[in-house]
């Protein structure tokens, strides 16, 4: 099948992410674009859609790691099995080198890292309009700072979903606590992988609130945990503590902004 070419006007776009909050963040970013954004939260509701379009999509933005059936399967199949050329542009809180590599050789044209620059998505959308490049992954972030919340995004959102915001918050920092300390447990019995998806799993989310340092330091935790590097412990605990100063400041701004 032909690649799908926008007429200038409106884009057809599927965001493929497991994330309320992401999906969220994306729709504040696309508001006045004149874009259509559709939504799946894994790879195998992603390809039931794009099965089903009654029009081909413009463009996919795709997370990697989804229950189901992840980001590499699924861009794989949307190349070999559904025969689209559709631009597929990847998600991910970690813009290694070799997750770079892998995400080109499945089939993807390009690499966003989260939590998502507004600039960059835009210019991702330039490129499908043909205007512009797609970006490139981005760069190492500075020391973290007193106060670790983007409040430019939190505000923002607040703005224009405010009950919506609240209660993803909220279930995102339930959610982080035990998923953190069951990532401690994992690591403890030697489950490496499955220690490092974990955190992974919520720093795409969580980084969306936060300056770009503290997503680095989580995805220097993840590698560690990976690496097996020797003073792991000490790195949980530093990070356990960074992770609680984050909720204290969530939830100050919480209680600000509530009711």
């Amino acid at each position: 099948m032909a690649n799908p070419r926008s007429d200038g006007k409106r884009l057809s776009v599927l965001l493929v992410d497991d994330s309320d909050i992401n999906h969220m963040v994306v729709a504040s970013l696309v508001e006045g674009q004149d874009i259509e954004l559709d939504f799946a939260i894994h790879g195998a509701e992603a390809l039931q859609k794009l099965r089903d379009a009654s029009q081909p999509y413009h463009l996919i933005l795709m997370d990697l790691q989804m229950p189901v059936m992840d980001g590499y399967a699924a861009t794989h199949a949307i190349r070999h099995a559904l025969k689209l050329a559709t631009p597929v542009i990847a998600l991910s809180a970690s813009h290694q080198a070799s997750e770079v590599q892998h995400c080109i050789q499945v089939g993807m044209n390009g690499f966003l890292s989260k939590p998502i620059d507004g600039e960059k998505l835009l210019a991702v959308f330039d490129s499908i309009r043909g205007r512009a490049a797609a970006p490139a992954p981005a760069a190492t972030a500075a020391p973290l700072s007193a106060s670790l919340l983007r409040l430019d995004n939190l505000n923002a959102l607040h703005d224009i979903a405010p009950t919506k915001l609240t209660n993803a918050l909220r279930d995102a920092m339930a959610n982080s606590r035990v998923d953190f300390e069951q990532a401690h447990r994992l690591w403890q019995n030697g489950e490496l992988e499955a220690a490092a998806r974990l955190v992974h799993k919520y720093r795409g989310s969580l980084g969306t609130f936060v300056h770009a340092a503290f997503v680095e330091r989580t995805l220097a935790l993840e590698n560690a945990i990976l690496g097996a590097e020797p003073d792991l412990e000490e790195r949980f605990a530093e990070f356990r503590a960074s992770l609680a100063e984050l909720f204290n400041q969530l939830q100050q701004w919480l209680d600000k902004h509530s009711g």
